[in-house]
């Protein structure tokens, strides 16, 4: 089931660049079919369409499309029948995709990360960056209390892939990372 809501409405005020195509970021539209698993019809004709400020929801069971549908509104992946429409027009295939990203927080079912230090693996390797709102994110998504104190106080990293925690520490960190 998809959930939307349109509190607000108004446009992007941001640039997405692909080779010579540049484009203000107002509206994003898909429409999709795709066909699925054993040729079981996933998305018939799903449409949606996306504005600053909304808020999406999706759930469903396992195997039900989800992650395809993010795949696609990511534009990780292309539809094979269907389109991504970026006001009003096709995206291009070679849209910077790191530029088209920035547009968007997402949280994977299983992050991977490098053998880094908590900071580095939500901010970055950002070398100006506001240490309050860190510590608001960090304290939002409870890290100070579900993860090592040396992780924590960036006095150990995580280890190659993350190896040194659970799914759920690993879980806090990538929602962290979201919302830096």
């Amino acid at each position: 089931m998809l959930k939307s809501s349109e509190e607000e409405s108004s446009n992007f005020n941001a640039e997405i660049e692909g080779g010579e195509h540049q484009e203000e970021f107002n509206r994003l539209d898909i429409i999709i079919n795709y066909a699925g698993y054993e040729g079981v019809p996933l998305f018939s004709n799903l449409k949606l369409s996306f504005c600053k400020g909304d808020k999406i929801l999706i759930t469903g069971r396992s195997g039900s499309g989800k992650s395809t549908l993010l795949s696609y509104i990511l534009n990780l992946q292309k539809p094979e029948d269907g389109a991504i429409i970026l006001n009003n027009k096709t995206i291009i295939k070679n849209i910077n995709t790191k530029s088209y990203f920035e547009f968007f927080s997402y949280v994977e079912q299983s992050p991977y990360f490098e053998d880094l230090t908590l900071d580095e693996l939500i901010i970055g390797f950002e070398e100006e960056y506001d240490r309050d709102y860190l510590d608001l994110v960090k304290q939002t998504v409870a890290i100070p209390v579900a993860l090592p104190p040396d992780v924590v106080s960036n006095l150990m990293t995580i280890g190659e892939g993350g190896n040194k925690l659970s799914g759920g520490q690993k879980q806090r960190i990538a929602i962290a990372r979201a919302l830096y």
